[in-house]
């Protein structure tokens, strides 16, 4: 039937075309009519950088994301020798004494500014001189020495006068219709200048469909964060007059009618008084002292909205305050327990593809290297001890004079770093010899 209405009905005349760009990514083209904040474009993304400085909860959830997606480290792991001096060069330009540390330490960073604002970006700095006619990768003893952050309230994508994200039809600085090159706008010069795309690293840890900008992990959690401080605010004001109640002062009587002048020296006499101040007045003023309400489920008022903002980031709340308090212990071990498959290892495989796409493989193709390191990040979670038990116990069972496991084969069963020679650990510069040391 559907076979038959197919072949009827839809009259395949010629081959289909491909598909084109979304405008979902413009920044001029309102997601609703009555939006009045749009956090692609940097005017409006200013608003983040405020909410990310100044609102506890989310500063604290963007940083947290970052820490557990760094804090185990990973190994860089290479097939050939030669993968492993170029790796080895780079990182000590990078920096000179820790460069596995100092890239741990950027990288977290750079996982804070994509958190924030949706995308973080490095610089490329290379040794060499080159304009948008070359192609980097092919200058001739041209390497990459060094990465630069930029910030994100600076940098946008190449628009056109509509606002539209101007594309590369020709394919000269990458491939065909992606955009065209990055904008940097100086706001204090009031200057704006391009910069070729192949000089930028960017990360972007959210993203829908081809909209070439990330998401902030703070947009849908704006609102609900805006709405807690306000709340927040009122507790504070609350709280400073259940401690400094108002004081009522009622002028005149039927024999002394109030005027101008009685008004305003009653309000004389009670400028800067306080709760040790002393007021006697004629009989024809009373005093009275109105008391802010009782404070005791202030933190009830608050409660719903930390709990919006904990789902919103995909954080368990005793993890985003850092307390446990009201929380069980079970609950909170199964909580930690959904952390690396729900929030940490997606998270992991964005920076594995950014590290081995955007570092890694220029690296290689400088250096005529057809293959390309790759990471591997360590277990987030302890090993349990009983299956460290079970292992030790395996290893010491003997067959026809052969243990059962051997030493490398219990560690990767443990998944822990093993001693080989192709691996680079971003834990320990053990492993970086002491030849490597010499590189500047």
């Amino acid at each position: 039937m559907i076979r038959t209405y197919l072949s009827n009905y839809v009259p395949f005349t010629e081959a289909p075309t491909k598909t084109v760009g979304s405008r979902a990514g413009y920044a001029l083209d309102k997601l609703m009519p009555e939006d009045k904040v749009d956090f692609r474009t940097l005017k409006d993304k200013k608003l983040l950088y405020l909410l990310y400085r100044r609102d506890t909860i989310s500063k604290r959830a963007v940083d947290v994301l970052a820490a557990l997606s760094v804090a185990r480290g990973f190994k860089i792991i290479f097939q050939t020798s030669k993968q492993a001096s170029v790796i080895k060069k780079f990182l000590f330009r990078f920096h000179r004494t820790d460069p596995i540390n100092a890239l741990m330490v950027n990288l977290r960073n750079l996982s804070e500014d994509a958190g924030w604002a949706g995308g973080g970006m490095w610089e490329r700095r290379y040794s060499q001189e080159w304009d948008e006619d070359d192609d980097p990768l092919d200058v001739k003893d041209n390497e990459i020495v060094g990465l630069k952050t930029t910030h994100p309230l600076t940098m946008d994508f190449k628009r056109g006068i509509n606002g539209e994200i101007l594309l590369d039809t020709d394919g000269k600085f990458g491939p065909k219709d992606e955009f065209l090159a990055y904008t940097q706008t100086l706001e204090k010069e009031m200057k704006k200048k391009d910069i070729d795309k192949r000089r930028l690293m960017h990360l972007k840890f959210n993203t829908i469909g081809d909209e070439p900008q990330g998401i902030s992990d703070l947009e849908c959690i704006y609102k609900t964060r805006h709405r807690g401080m306000s709340i927040e605010d009122g507790i504070a004001q609350g709280s400073f007059r259940h401690g400094v109640p108002f004081l009522d002062i009622t002028v005149g009587d039927d024999q002394h009618p109030p005027d101008k002048e009685m008004m305003d020296t009653a309000r004389e006499e009670v400028a800067g008084s306080s709760y040790m101040s002393e007021f006697v007045h004629p009989p024809w003023m009373k005093t009275n002292m109105f008391e802010q309400f009782s404070l005791s489920k202030s933190e009830g008022m608050m409660a719903p909205f930390i709990t919006l903002a904990a789902a919103g980031v995909g954080i368990p709340e005793s993890v985003l305050l850092g307390s446990g308090e009201g929380v069980n212990k079970a609950t909170i071990k199964e909580f930690i327990g959904l952390l690396p498959d729900l929030v940490i290892k997606p998270r992991q495989r964005v920076l594995k593809l950014f590290l081995e796409d955007q570092l890694f493989a220029p690296l290689m193709a400088m250096n005529k290297i057809d293959e390309i390191p790759y990471i591997q990040w360590n277990e987030f979670l302890p090993i349990e001890t009983s299956f460290a038990n079970q292992l030790n116990i395996l290893t010491k069972i003997v067959i026809d004079n052969k243990n059962l496991l051997s030493w490398e084969e219990a560690r990767e069963m443990m998944k822990l770093p093993s001693e080989e020679h192709k691996t680079i650990y971003a834990l320990s510069r053990q492993t970086l010899s002491s030849e490597s040391r010499g590189i500047n």
